[in-house]
């Protein structure tokens, strides 16, 4: 009977066996099973960040949250007003407010990936107003009047209103001024969070 020698050799992709006279056979051993495909990034998207400004109480504040509607992209609203919302996808954007007693919702508009937005926003009930860069306009009924010409005080879709000498008035004065009126304010936000209106006017 004849001898046979058996020998091993295993490399990273073969086994290579020999037996009693044959040639070197190649076992291929099987690929390994490919992972699942990574989805490729696709970028840091939009960032808007904002201040609320509103008649609440810092711990009031705190409870509200602001949303991208479509998504679950959300940001909670911090004791000073602010929030920042990141990666949003390109496009136009809805932001959502909601928190006791708030539920309203604003349109930015078309953002494009890598933009950064900052915005100042008045916010009361179901309505939100952007506060433009050079100043607030924004509407509403007047409520919790008080004060005495030309120093009178009130509230206009939640947020804090001053008038002053240089206050102007439009279809009413300072004194004939009421509580349930429906005004336009015109004015600057300062540093309490209250707008100094430079112009008061009826809105019909």
């Amino acid at each position: 009977m004849r001898k046979c020698s058996f020998a091993m050799f295993v490399t990273a992709s073969a086994i290579l066996a020999w037996g009693c006279g044959n040639s070197p056979t190649t076992v291929t051993e099987p690929s390994p099973t490919a992972s699942a495909a990574v989805p490729t990034p696709s970028g840091p998207g939009a960032v808007v960040t904002g201040t609320i400004v509103t008649a609440q109480a810092p711990s009031e504040l705190a409870r509200l949250t602001v949303a991208v509607s479509g998504t679950a992209l959300s940001s909670q609203v911090n004791s000073s007003g602010r929030f920042m919302l990141q990666g949003i996808p390109p496009g136009r954007v809805e932001l959502r407010f909601q928190g006791p007693g708030i539920n309203a919702s604003l349109q930015l508009g078309a953002l494009q990936e890598g933009q950064h937005v900052d915005i100042t926003v008045a916010v009361n009930g179901t309505t939100v107003t952007r506060v433009e860069e050079n100043g607030m306009d924004l509407k509403g009924v007047v409520a919790g009047l008080t004060g005495t010409c030309p120093t009178r005080s009130f509230t206009v879709a939640g947020t804090p209103i001053k008038t002053s000498a240089a206050t102007r008035f439009s279809g009413v004065s300072c004194a004939t001024l009421a509580n349930g009126v429906r005004v336009e304010i015109e004015g600057t936000r300062q540093g309490d969070g209250s707008v100094l209106a430079t112009k008061v006017a009826v809105d019909n």
